[in-house]
Formats: C-alpha cells, structure tokens, sequence
C-alpha cells in the first residue's frame, strides 16, 4: 500500500514553525503509525502499521485479504498519525508523551507480487 501525503497550506501555517523538510526527516526516522480509514458502513477504524518512508510517500505492508486492506480499497482516503520520541534524556526518566505528526492522504492498495 503506498500513501501519499498531500499537505494542506493553511494547516501548515497553524503549526508552529516547521518545515515540510522537517516533518519528513522524523517520519523517514519513525517505523510506526497509526493508519485510519473508513469502512463500506461508514464506520471509522484504525489500526497500527509498520511503514518505511522514501520519496514524501510512505510504504505499508498489511496481508492482501485483510479488513484494512480491502476497506482502503474501497475510500482510498486515510488518515496517518506518526508518534514521534521526544523528552530526551528526561524521556529515560519521566514518562513523556510522544509528540505526533498527522496528516491525511490517498492511498492505493496494490495485489501482492508472486515470486
């Protein structure tokens, strides 16, 4: 499955001051999100994935019949929340929240390859 982040102006320009540039430096260093999606009833569903992030797009594997796999099928559209490591070494000592990225996109499920 590949997602593709569009990001949107005046969201960007909310955040504090950080740069597209940034944003994906922490997602490239990250390997965890939390994809969510809508299902054919309309329900809303989320579930966690492992990614590899290359290009401003993000890779994920999930299993070819899966729930999540045919119900991004379906919208295409999804939403992505990145936890990112923060605190750092008081982060060893104090449970310190992660920080998060978010940010929706379109994603395309494609059929497993055959060796």
């Amino acid at each position: 499955m590949v997602i593709m982040a569009r990001a949107v102006r005046s969201e960007m320009k909310t955040a504090a001051r950080v740069s597209s540039e940034q944003v994906w430096q922490q997602i490239s260093k990250a390997s965890f999100a939390v994809i969510s999606y809508v299902t054919g009833e309309g329900r809303p569903r989320s579930s966690g994935v492992v990614y590899k992030a290359s290009r401003k797009q993000i890779y994920v594997a999930v299993a070819p019949y899966s729930w999540k796999a045919k119900h991004i099928t379906t919208c295409g559209e999804v939403s992505v929340t990145v936890p990112v490591r923060r605190g750092g070494v008081l982060s060893l000592l104090y449970p310190i929240p992660p920080a998060t990225i978010s940010f929706h996109g379109s994603a395309t499920v494609h059929p497993p390859r055959l060796s």
